[in-house]
């Protein structure tokens, strides 16, 4: 119960769905409105938090949130189907959504696609209950929401309207401020006193259906743990001299910081920035750990669209390696789907390994902190038969790492357990040294593609360069104008960094002339554009994170030395090692 409790004889009771994006400041929203300290971490799951508000009881339902750059095909099924649940936790149905945006954000066009259809989940009716909740307000400093929402782009107002020209905005940082949340309160009785119409037939149908994932998590739950204890009658490895691991998986997977938490270092480079195999060890537990970082290959392209070093490189590797691997870690982001033309595309990606390599993989889920209490059993059987299917090729080993949690011995203890318990279960992963090496000379001596996939190639380097200068530009003017601001940082807040929008509604303007200009290579064309929109996304979202993270915690601090200037410079290109690249003169990450 929140700290703010007050008799609620007089009072009328209200319920509020929490909607928005990861980082939008939702968990701030129920502090602000039930306590400090109300609302804990991120949650998997939707979370239910009560209290009483001018003596009246208010329930708040906070749901998981979305990358706000990424389309809702990328969304795990987990976090979906808890947005479409988020109803039943206040009965009969909630009086309200609270949409939160942050106030000084952007809001771009493709923001605003994503954002409905993330809402549209629970039915276009919910706009008729939806009021938008503007966070860090404090951030506009004198100039009012209005005028703020006035001199903003046509997405806002366009979504405002949605909702019906309803919305309230919190200073987070005054929260001892009682009238703003009164005032929120007023206007949800006003505007949407009545309760959110729930279908109860579509309700029981999800709730069936999270009960049978549940059930499913459960069991193998329990399949994992016997086949554990099967293999724990074995010899364990523990007096190996040297632990050897090897990370695969596709461009922002998470494998290098993967590997910074094994090794508990920042040995590693970021993973986007992988452009050769990288090898570091460490002592771990009282252990020689040895961990093979890799480039990465594409998310939603197929194998041909890598570029021939990518495999190579690893190939060459294994091939000129005097030790082999203990264990191949294939990394996976938990914070996103898994779908056919992933499983497609891990497979192509694979195969020039063999068969065998599958008896000696374990799947390494990245991102575990966006899970929150969610089991990564529920986001594996609620993703669907693709996931499934992976975790059996790889012998039902899996393990979930959250990477913000770099001292954490037991989650690195458990996977070298797992590691153990896997070569104690097989041997090493020795590979077939005569197919890899005709697998190297096919890759380093093909040069027969067809001149439509080149085209395509060259169409999907030209518009990934695209971006990536776009971004690199704006981020360098983001940079100098924090720096600008440095002298008056207690009166200016540091500012967001977004970038700017970009159309792909002509894909005539990139790539290659194309002699044939029939209605499939157009279409194909705009299929590639829109991969490539999907592949940048997600990349676009983390790096943004970061660069906002990085460059307001340097600049947050009101001293600024030459020392300081150097700190911060040193950030600064770290940043830009964020940024993949695929320029001629460079490898295409």
């Amino acid at each position: 119960m929140s700290q703010i409790q007050e008799d609620s004889s007089n009072g009328t009771e209200l319920s509020a769905v929490i909607v928005g994006w990861h980082k939008a400041g939702k968990t701030s929203v129920i502090n602000t409105i039930l306590g400090p300290d109300v609302a804990g971490s991120v949650s998997g799951q939707c979370v239910k938090k009560e209290g009483y508000v001018n003596g009246g009881k208010i329930t708040l339902v906070e749901t998981p949130g979305w990358w706000k750059d990424c389309s809702i095909r990328d969304s795990p099924e987990l976090s979906k189907q808890a947005i479409m649940r988020s109803v039943s936790l206040c009965p009969p149905g909630p009086h309200a959504f609270l949409l939160v945006i942050q106030a000084d954000l952007l809001i771009k066009e493709k923001y605003m696609e994503t954002l409905v259809q993330h809402m549209e989940l629970l039915s276009e009716r919910v706009w008729a209950h939806t009021i938008v909740l503007f966070t860090a307000g404090d951030s506009l400093r004198n100039t009012s929401i209005e005028k703020h929402i006035q001199s903003e782009e046509k997405t806002l107002k366009k979504l405002l309207e949605k909702c019906g020209n309803r919305y309230h905005v919190f200073d987070n940082i005054n929260t001892g401020n009682r009238t703003q949340v009164s005032t929120l309160f007023d206007k949800i009785r006003q505007n949407c006193g009545r309760s959110f119409e729930v279908d109860l037939e579509v309700l029981q149908g999800l709730e069936r259906k999270w009960e049978d994932v549940q059930r499913r998590a459960a069991a193998r739950q329990t399949k994992v743990q016997e086949e554990r204890s099967l293999i724990k009658d074995k010899v364990y490895l523990r007096d190996l001299e040297e632990v050897r691991m090897v990370l695969l998986g596709w461009v922002m997977s998470g494998k290098s910081s993967a590997g910074n938490t094994i090794l508990k270092q920042e040995a590693l480079m970021t993973a986007e920035q992988t452009t050769k195999c990288l090898r570091r060890s460490g002592n771990v537990a009282g252990r020689q750990i040895a961990v093979l970082d890799t480039p990465g290959w594409w998310k939603y392209f197929s194998s041909k669209f890598n570029p021939q070093w990518v495999q190579a490189a690893v190939l060459k590797e294994l091939l000129n390696c005097k030790k082999f691997p203990h264990g191949v870690l294939l990394v996976l982001p938990a914070d996103t789907s898994f779908k056919e033309e992933q499983k497609k595309i891990i497979e192509e990606n694979m195969a020039i390994f063999g068969e065998q390599i599958w008896k000696h993989t374990i799947v390494l889920f990245t991102w575990g902190d966006l899970l929150g209490d969610a089991l990564i059993e529920q986001h594996i059987e609620s993703e669907g038969e693709a996931l499934q299917w992976l975790i059996d090729k790889c012998g039902n080993r899996y393990h979930v790492f959250d990477n913000t949690k770099r001292g954490d011995d037991a989650q690195v203890a458990e996977l070298l357990e797992k590691i153990d318990q896997m070569v104690a279960g097989n041997c090493l992963f020795r590979p077939d040294v005569t197919e890899l090496t005709e697998m190297k000379a096919e890759l380093l001596l093909d040069t027969s593609e067809e001149v439509q996939l080149e085209d395509f190639l060259n169409l999907f380097k030209k518009e990934w360069n695209r971006r990536i200068k776009e971004f690199r530009q704006h981020f360098k003017k983001s940079w100098e104008e924090a720096r600008a601001m440095k002298s008056d940082r207690s009166k200016t807040p540091p500012p967001m960094f977004c970038v700017e929008d970009e159309s792909i509604d002509t894909p005539e303007t990139f790539g290659p002339e194309y002699e044939e200009d029939s209605t499939q290579v157009l279409n194909i064309k705009q299929h590639l554009l829109s991969l490539v929109e999907r592949e940048w996304s997600r990349q676009e979202a983390i790096v943004t994170e970061k660069l906002g993270a990085t460059l307001n915690a340097n600049l947050a601090d009101d001293r600024f030395s030459e020392t300081g200037e150097k700190e911060i410079s040193a950030s600064v290109a770290k940043v830009e090692r964020w940024l993949p690249g695929c320029e001629d003169e460079k490898p295409m990450q």
